[in-house]
């Protein structure tokens, strides 16, 4: 059996440990099938070539936005920065709309997403009252002080 691929990328001959393995159900296969396409070295060169591009121009923040929360149309600069690999660069909603709900987390002391179910209560029924009868407790004997409290007695100063 053949342990050699050549890469597509730079047309060389390697061994097939010179190519990573396959995800997936294709990777369950044996030999070349089981392997990525390109070498390591080409995966390695073609992903810092994407990461370069990606970190030389990031997205474009817009002038202004509109606002989820309240529907209004604001600069930018009144949206909190988030940074992510897609997308403006920007919030949904606005610093004040986030400020406001936050302050009405704070105050209900939950978090507002989740829903309080409305409370049903039940109309109470009082049980009567049967009092049973008081039997007095049986008197309790002095029990003898254990030998090592007395000699413990001895050990702490209460003079302080």
């Amino acid at each position: 059996m053949n342990d050699t691929k050549p890469c597509p990328c730079c047309r060389r001959v390697l061994p097939l440990d010179d190519f990573g393995p396959r995800s997936g159900v294709r990777g369950q296969r044996e030999g070349a099938a089981g392997r990525r396409s390109h070498c390591r070295q080409c995966e390695r060169a073609r992903y810092a070539a994407q990461r370069t591009e990606a970190l030389a121009s990031p997205p474009e923040t817009p002038e202004s936005q509109t606002c989820q929360g309240c529907h209004e149309t604001k600069t930018a600069d009144q949206f909190r920065r988030v940074r992510t690999r897609r997308g403006r660069g920007l919030s949904t909603r606005c610093r004040e709309c986030l400020c406001a709900d936050g302050r009405r987390r704070y105050k209900a002391g939950r978090s507002v997403e989740v829903a309080e179910a409305p409370r049903v209560e039940a109309p109470r029924v009082e049980a009567p009252r049967v009092e049973a009868p008081r039997v007095a407790a049986p008197p309790v004997a002095a029990s003898p002080t254990p030998d090592w409290v007395k000699q413990a007695d001895g050990l702490f100063d209460d003079t302080l």
